[in-house]
């Protein structure tokens, strides 16, 4: 115990500065206070005693000032703020809704999941304009470790295991320009909802995170539009009501990087070929030979949209989606007269229909339909004219998905909701590799393609229970796939707690 806060000495402070009341108390009984200066401005002490001890003089600047001395050890103290306010009257506040998650436009559901509406997103670090899959990088659990907008890896999942919906469309390619920017344009989309930890039995075929793009269903009360210009691309957007209850949008962006060169394109295709620059060319080829290289890249995306909407009760949308991306890459060695070009073109295609209608308070009926398909095209031509070997190789890919799906939800109450329905998917998968070799006069060639076809039907189920305080998702769903003939039953439970501030 220590000895000088022990004594007793004569205090006496007249309006003094807490800051003076401080350092002379330091001084008198060999104590230390640790404090911020923004705590203890614009306070001042009065006080007068004879034969004060240090705890009696501490609670009389504490009732003074309604800060807390915090007691370390013996000698030691730091000051925070009294958080704690006590009053006779108390006043019932109304439930404060925090909307905000991170930025404006970024919210944080009651289920859980993270809801993204482009059109009220704040600014974001890196950012100069709205790119949806860039924007889901700052949530917590996303990542991108290539540094890519499509490359998201949700909680450790690659993005090959993401369930990336536009509409209802099952997407497998979702960027530009080797994914460095979105495939998916902002101005057109009305949210995204992100499923990371967790998703629903209504969701199937992949086991990482849920990327759910939606795009509006509401028809304005006159023609709209809109035209963007970057460094990049184009973009335009224009929406037509045809009637009160019928609308039509289409929209489009295009690059113009194989008409004008900027240096926001030169530095993505810096970014995208750093493999092929000069570090590897240096492998291949003296420094001293020269050589030229051209890369020329464009894309493009198109979408339309049918609103139908006979009644406030019933609704019809048919989306059209459909994104294009072309690289020509070709390198020559004028001394030796090498020539390598390689050509690629990746597609993306997809319909969606969608029929919502609620029969009564309690019943909500939901039929939906969709076509997605993929295609990869890539040329590869190798000519070595001093060896006399001409080389050519072709890869083409292509994934065709068509689904079926119907489901309903049934609402007890304002707490509990029953849903389930069923899907059915056909998935055709193929490929087809061939290489050309014709060294001196010698042909030599070879094909390798395969395709397999995949038809699955799913049943599933969901409860639903949320109240103030708890969240709770369960659910069962039951898979056949054809291609393996047998069952497999997943079981989701989702359980969470709403903290509530007292």
């Amino acid at each position: 115990m220590s000895i000088f806060s022990q004594e007793k000495v004569d205090i006496s402070f007249i309006d003094a500065p807490l800051l003076n009341v401080l350092k002379e108390t330091e001084a008198l009984f060999k104590v230390k206070f640790s404090f911020s200066t923004e705590v203890i401005n614009d306070k001042n002490i009065s006080f007068k005693k004879k034969k004060c001890e240090l705890v009696y003089l501490i609670n009389e600047i504490q009732r003074q000032t309604s800060l807390i001395f915090n007691k370390i050890n013996e000698r030691y103290y730091y000051i925070t703020i009294n958080s704690t306010f006590k009053s006779n009257e108390y006043n019932l506040l109304k439930e404060v809704l925090v909307t905000n998650y991170i930025t404006s436009g970024i919210n944080k559901k009651r289920n859980g999941t993270i809801s993204i509406i482009p059109k009220q997103l704040g600014v974001l670090p890196g950012l100069t304009e709205p790119d949806i899959l860039e924007s889901l990088k700052i949530i917590p659990g996303v990542q991108s470790p290539n540094e890519t907008a499509a490359g998201i890896y949700i909680r450790g999942g690659t993005p090959n295991q993401n369930l990336v919906l536009w509409d209802g469309i099952k997407m497998y390619y979702s960027g530009h320009f080797f994914g460095m920017i979105s495939a998916f344009n902002p101005y057109t989309t009305k949210e995204i909802n992100l499923s990371k930890s967790g998703t629903g039995a209504r969701y199937g075929n992949r086991v990482s995170g849920v990327i759910d793009i939606k795009t509006t269903n509401k028809i304005p009360k006159k023609i709209t539009g809109s035209f963007g210009l970057n460094m990049t691309h184009a973009d335009a957007l224009l929406t037509i009501p045809f009637s009160k209850k019928t609308a039509f949008s289409i929209s489009a962006r295009r690059s113009f990087s194989d008409v004008l060169k900027t240096f926001t394109f030169d530095k993505l295709s810096m970014r995208v070929f750093q493999t092929f620059d000069d570090n590897q060319e240096s492998q291949i080829i003296d420094k001293n030979i020269k050589f030229s290289r051209d890369n020329k890249f464009n894309f493009s995306d198109y979408t339309t949209k049918f609103i139908y909407t006979p009644s406030k009760d019933e609704s019809l949308n048919i989306s059209f989606l459909y994104t294009n991306n072309q690289m020509l890459n070709n390198f020559v060695i004028p001394r030796y007269k090498d020539k390598y070009n390689d050509e690629l073109e990746i597609h993306n295609t997809g319909v969606s229909v969608n029929w919502n209608k609620q029969s009564s308070e309690k019943k909500t009926h939901n039929i939906k339909s969709y076509f997605s398909n993929f295609k990869l095209k890539y040329k590869g031509n190798y000519n070595y004219i001093d060896d006399y070997l001409i080389l050519l190789s072709t890869k083409n890919n292509s994934l065709t998905d068509f689904g079926l799906s119907y489901n309903m939800n049934y609402s007890f109450n304002d707490k509990t909701d029953l849903f389930w329905g069923y899907d059915f998917t056909s998935t055709k998968a193929a490929y087809e590799l061939k290489y050309l070799i014709d060294l001196e006069g010698n042909r030599n060639s070879s094909i390798q393609k395969d395709k397999v076809t995949n038809n699955t039907h799913s049943i599933f189920t969901e409860y639903i229970y949320d109240n103030n305080n708890w969240n709770i998702n369960s659910g069962i769903r039951l898979n056949y796939f054809s291609k393996s003939i047998n069952l497999f039953l997943n079981l989701d439970y989702i359980w969470r707690k709403n903290l509530h501030q007292a």
